[in-house]
């Protein structure tokens, strides 16, 4: 091979730098650097090192940074690229702050009237110290019988099957467990369709098992279960809170 006869002509002839740099031109022009780092790793002489450098630079000039051929690990004699650091010429910004635990919405008129004017019933029914089974009872009847918002704290809607019996203008929560079933019929024996009105709610409520009319009429006034503590909380309303939570003036007669 070319590049190696010119190896053992320049290792010959030490004395004469003109002759090993006229090679290592020759060399470079005809086969380019990568033949000039060949003869480099065949003679590992120290005059044509110079050479090969700049070579290999300006012949490898705006090819990858500067890159070597492939298989041979680059120029040695390239400078090493500077590699910037991952937040080089980008504005530093401060860490994110920790959220801090926001505060429970505010309760609606009702629920705040009832907190405050009906403290002890309200603690049986929704406070800290109910049971939560108790609460999941309370909360799914009230949920029922006033709508989605009633735990803020919205007042109980007109058309609530609370409102349903002309007879108590004031409410009762006897139609919102008979639906449509003729109120004589439903106090003795339960209602027709459980599905109507609220009629699984008030019996998951009066903890009643098995499930009877009685059982669950008479549940109405037990404190000791989720639809008494409801019915406590529903009648304190009606006295401290009526018009936050809905009900109508009564009657004069």
């Amino acid at each position: 091979m070319q590049h190696s006869l010119a190896c053992y002509g320049i290792a010959a002839d030490r004395n004469g730098p003109a002759l090993e740099m006229t090679r290592m031109k020759l060399s470079m022009s005809r086969y380019g650097a990568f033949t000039a780092l060949l003869v480099l790793a065949a003679c590992n002489g120290q005059d044509m090192q110079t050479a090969a450098q700049r070579g290999s630079r300006s012949l490898l000039a705006g090819q990858d940074g500067g890159v070597g051929p492939a298989g041979e690990g680059g120029s040695t004699s390239t400078p090493s690229a500077q590699v910037p650091t991952a937040d080089a010429g980008l504005p530093q910004t401060d860490a994110a702050p920790t959220d801090s635990p926001q505060p429970p919405p505010p309760m609606g008129a009702c629920l705040s009237c009832a907190q405050n004017n009906c403290p002890v019933q309200y603690e049986n029914a929704l406070g800290v110290s109910s049971p939560s089974g108790n609460v999941a009872a309370v909360s799914g009847l009230f949920a029922c019988v006033m709508g989605a918002n009633w735990e803020g704290g919205a007042a109980i809607p007109p058309t609530s099957c609370f409102f349903a019996d002309p007879a108590q203008p004031l409410g009762s929560l006897v139609p919102c467990y008979c639906g449509g079933t003729p109120l004589a019929e439903c106090l003795a024996s339960g209602p027709l369709d459980h599905d109507e009105g609220c009629g699984i709610e008030v019996e998951v409520a009066s903890n009643c098992s098995p499930v009877s009319a009685s059982c669950v009429t008479a549940s109405g006034s037990n404190p000791a279960v989720p639809l008494g503590d409801a019915l406590q909380l529903l009648n304190c309303e009606r006295v401290a809170c009526q018009a936050e939570c809905g009900f109508p003036a009564p009657v004069e007669e």
